[in-house]
């Protein structure tokens, strides 16, 4: 018999798993690779988990062909995290950050100007959350 956090571990896997449309299967394994191996920093690294069956490709590829039903995914994360009061996985607790850039490339007296990365690549700007 499972402990209840195992089956809560797995019931909240599933229920995401049902959100993804495509190749969840695939998604599901880049998913454990990167919370497995948070220092990986690419796609080659992530491969080389011992959670990722597929080669680096498959990553790019499985990101590509999968949709993520934000809708029900969002709500389900909500609930989850409120149910737990935080979500803790082996001990760590997990936050969702929103660390967005912001271009400020004429604004030479923000202190914590840099170069932020974003979609649209390096630009000069602070990043804010």
């Amino acid at each position: 018999m499972k402990k209840e956090p195992e089956q809560k571990l797995n019931q909240f896997r599933d229920e995401i798993y049902q959100t993804l449309q495509g190749a969840r299967d695939a998604v599901f394994e880049i998913i454990d690779a990167i919370t497995t191996s948070p220092l990986a920093r690419s796609a080659v690294e992530v491969s080389l988990s011992p959670h990722m069956e597929r080669t680096y490709s498959s990553v790019y590829k499985g990101l590509q062909r999968t949709k993520l039903e934000a809708d029900q995914l969002r709500p389900l994360l909500v609930r989850y995290a409120e149910s737990q009061g935080e979500l803790v996985i082996e001990g760590a607790a997990v936050y969702a950050l929103d660390h967005s850039p912001y271009p400020r490339k004429h604004a030479p007296t923000v202190s914590d100007r840099g170069t932020v990365h974003g979609a649209d690549g390096q630009v000069i700007g602070h990043h804010y959350s």
